[in-house]
């Protein structure tokens, strides 16, 4: 984040609203656009999810949508990075749809940063730090190549420990087996 902190050109903005569900009528945990007018990621959850949502979905959450902002920022400012090859490539494999392709590219090289951003912002209180990894795949990445060739029992761990936090739609609210905290109403 510190890409994003004292720079005069971009910033972060978070905020809540009432999303529209996506194309396939699911609703969404959150969404990331780029504002041109105040050359911000606006970070919008959405409403109902952090109603239900527990402590370490919601930090999952925001790191992952900053992660969109981060792809995004090193895309159109730095050209002639290897992250920008990386998406440039994912881009025309997958007809130039970016949520697509930047969903595959944490997919391949940020789960194990996001699962451990999420065990450092929680102090690695939990027993099982596996449950880390499991929580750090979230909305498209489980649409994804690297998704579909986990082995059954790891997809289905995170899909549960996914419900068990909390989602926006029809997952509900968290559950008796979540291991974050439900702070919020």
């Amino acid at each position: 984040m510190d890409v994003f902190n004292g720079n005069s050109n971009f910033h972060l903005n978070f905020k809540m609203d009432n999303l529209q569900p996506n194309s396939m009528g699911q609703e969404k945990n959150a969404q990331t656009l780029f504002n041109n007018a105040t050359r911000a990621f606006d970070i919008t959850l959405n409403t109902s999810y952090v109603s239900n949502a527990t402590d370490l979905a919601l930090a999952r959450t925001i790191i992952h949508e900053s992660l969109h902002a981060y792809i995004s920022f090193i895309y159109h400012t730095r050209v002639f990075s290897n992250l920008r090859q990386s998406l440039d490539y994912l881009l025309s494999q997958n007809g130039d749809n970016q949520n697509v392709a930047e969903h595959i590219l944490m997919t391949q090289n940020f789960v194990n940063g996001i699962a451990n951003s999420i065990e450092s912002w929680d102090a690695s209180s939990l027993t099982d730090s596996n449950y880390y990894s499991y929580i750090s795949w979230s909305g498209g990445m489980f649409g994804t190549p690297a998704f579909n060739d986990l082995t059954d029992s790891v997809q289905t761990n995170i899909r549960n420990a996914n419900v068990n936090e909390g989602q926006a739609g029809s997952y509900g609210q968290a559950n008796s087996n979540a291991q974050g905290d439900k702070n919020c109403n």
